[in-house]
């Protein structure tokens, strides 16, 4: 049998509750953060592709304007 009291077993599993609670809220955080940087990523590829079809349309207008083959 075990030495260990009921008042032992009942602050043990309160203590397992808690840090199954606080597992939960740091999984929801850890989705959060993943959610976060999934759009940083599209962001980014967004911006990337707007300043080079920018880039890319300046020059086709500076070699239309002045001719510049």
């Amino acid at each position: 049998m075990s030495s260990m009291s009921d008042f032992d077993a009942g602050r043990l599993i309160e203590r397992l509750e808690q840090l199954n609670k606080t597992v939960e809220r740091l999984s929801d955080e850890v989705g959060e953060l993943k959610a976060q940087a999934s759009f940083g990523k599209g962001a980014l590829w967004g911006i990337l592709l707007v300043a080079g079809s920018l880039g890319a349309l300046s020059l086709w207008a500076i070699q239309k304007l002045f001719g510049v083959h």
